[in-house]
């Protein structure tokens, strides 16, 4: 197998949903050569990303986690939930460390979210 296709199978585990869905349609709705196919579908991908990083429709970290259904101890809860909020503003970008009365209503919103979702 060539290396480009065994990089691209593990950058296309890395894709989300959404990102797999326009990934696959453009490749598909190009008729020339492979090659072709797959630069048109890393276009709209970048594209895709740029308007992602101005997307505000994303939900909170505690309710992704609430609705994945899974355990996080108080204790472990403030380094998680700090650790996804930076991801969300790479570089640091307009990123502002939650206060403790954020982390406690963010925690609140994960077991509320728990109970309401399962």
């Amino acid at each position: 197998m060539n290396k480009s296709f065994d990089h691209s199978e593990f950058q296309w585990e890395m894709l989300s949903s959404m990102e797999r869905v326009v990934w696959a349609v453009a490749f598909a709705s190009v008729d020339g050569s492979p090659k072709a196919a797959v630069r048109r579908a890393d276009h709209m991908l970048d594209k895709l990303r740029m308007v992602g990083t101005r997307r505000a429709n994303r939900l909170d970290p505690e309710i992704e986690a609430a609705r994945a259904n899974i355990e996080i101890p108080r204790h472990e809860f403030d380094i998680w939930y700090r650790t996804c909020l930076r991801i969300r503003h790479p570089n640091g970008r307009r990123f502002k460390a939650p206060t403790d009365e954020e982390y406690e209503a963010a925690y609140s919103r994960f077991m509320q979210g728990r109970v309401a979702y399962y």
